[in-house]
């Protein structure tokens, strides 16, 4: 069904929660670590974040927060989370300064390929 709506098959994925969530215990043990491998298994790539802009903790969390919890230092590749949904409005509002924050460190800003930077989280569940 995605092929028929983008015109190909992706080979990227991210669990709601990431792998590291442990909520899905509530509802079946051990379902993330069936998942992590079976993904991987089927030539598919998950994805996890090292820094998180905090846009999941409310709605419209106020841009100075977001700007504090996403520019941090020392991690040689980053990894961000936000999140894209009509309770976001402000996510897009401090996008400018995180962005301008890392290229004033000198990062690159690069679509997510086979070849990226690839974050997991331990696996939890």
């Amino acid at each position: 069904m995605v092929k028929e709506q983008i015109g190909y098959v992706p080979y990227l994925t991210r669990f709601p929660g990431g792998a590291s969530n442990t909520i899905s215990a509530n509802y079946c043990a051990g379902i993330m670590t069936a998942l992590v491998e079976d993904v991987q298994a089927r030539g598919y790539q998950f994805y996890d974040w090292n820094v998180s802009s905090a846009d999941a903790s409310g709605t419209n969390v106020a841009v100075d927060t977001l700007v504090q919890s996403s520019c941090v230092e020392g991690y040689t590749n980053v990894m961000p989370l936000f999140h894209d949904s009509s309770t976001k409005d402000t996510t897009p509002d401090a996008l400018p300064q995180i962005i301008e924050y890392y290229q004033e460190r000198d990062y690159k800003f690069e679509p997510i390929t086979r070849e990226a930077f690839v974050c997991h989280h331990g696996v939890n569940n």
